[in-house]
């Protein structure tokens, strides 16, 4: 079942994206242990969850052991939380998992499944010491 977000709902939306977009571009990752993905609306779960892996079985070839550990748990988070979909939402979607560290110095596991409000257009992955949100911008 579809449903409309009203216009002060919506604006209420837009202001917690805008925070949560905010928070996420402040927090900074060891090595390259926060992904970033991006999911086109005519991409299909099956593609992505068998591209999420093979990059973890790459993954696991990485030398240095903290570095290793934190890329596998992403991509497993990462793979978990794709599970919950059956199908792309029509405007697409983007997860952000992994453990950084947050502006005021905590450490943190992240672990976020956005549905965005206007349609994209790629796909993408990404594997950095920081989020990427160009998607959500």
């Amino acid at each position: 079942m579809a449903f409309e977000i009203s216009g002060n709902d919506k604006n209420v939306e837009i202001l917690k994206m805008k925070k949560l977009i905010k928070m996420l571009d402040s927090v900074r990752g060891h090595g390259t242990s926060l992904i970033s993905l991006t999911i086109n609306p005519q991409d299909q779960i099956s593609r992505v969850a068998k591209m999420l892996a093979e990059e973890h079985q790459t993954a696991s070839n990485i030398k240095k052991r903290v570095t290793r550990q934190s890329v596998l748990d992403a991509i497993t988070s990462a793979q978990s939380r794709l599970k919950l979909y059956k199908t792309v939402p029509r405007n697409g979607l983007v997860l952000y998992t992994g453990m950084g560290i947050t502006e005021d110095g905590k450490k943190e596991k992240f672990a976020y499944d956005l549905v965005l409000f206007k349609p994209i257009n790629a796909s993408q992955y990404i594997c950095d010491s920081r989020f990427h949100t160009e998607a959500l911008k």
